[in-house]
């Protein structure tokens, strides 16, 4: 338990003939309360609404300009693949096999949430445009592949050329 931590780190701190202030009472009672109760919000974020959020004419660009170009694209391509905004900003042309006679999208993902950049696993989507058409995955990767072309040149948009660029072309920062 929190208090048993607590209590040695005082008799340690005591030991050594510091004193146990103000300070370290209220660093210990702020210890004990998020470990006994958590950490976070009182009640749990709401849920985006995928379906709402489709349904925007969204940009392709942020309004700030410092995020990735092909937003239209990033919103569908992230929410099927799971992906964190720091997974797809290290994401490459290279990471994508597109499969014209299935209508199907391979992407190499990280393996792990520590690292990345480590691709280790892969996921295929398939083409969901019978059911809903703005969400399709492939047809997604599709446009988003033809927006990178169309702005930087098709001989430059291969290999570790990023997915999601900022409008110069390079990586998006997530710091």
């Amino acid at each position: 338990t929190p208090d048993q931590y607590i209590d040695a780190a005082r008799d340690r701190h005591l030991a050594a003939e510091f004193a146990w202030t103000d300070t370290l009472k209220r660093a210990a009672r702020r210890l004990e309360a998020s470990v006994t109760r958590g950490i976070g919000p009182g009640r749990p974020a709401e849920p985006l609404n995928f379906e709402k959020v489709m349904g925007l004419d969204l940009d392709l660009e942020l309004p700030s300009g410092k995020g990735p170009v092909g937003v239209p694209q990033v919103v569908p391509l992230f929410t099927h693949f799971f992906l964190r905004e720091i997974e797809g900003s290290y994401a490459v042309v290279e990471d994508w096999v597109l499969d014209s006679g299935s209508c199907e999208l391979t992407w190499r993902l990280p393996a792990s949430k520590s690292d990345p950049r480590a691709k280790g696993c892969s996921r295929t989507w398939g083409c969901t445009c019978k059911a809903w058409p703005r969400a399709c995955p492939y047809h997604a990767a599709l446009a988003q592949l033809s927006l990178l072309k169309k702005l930087f040149g098709a001989d430059r948009v291969q290999g570790k050329f990023p997915l999601f660029p900022d409008s110069h072309g390079d990586f998006v920062s997530t710091e």
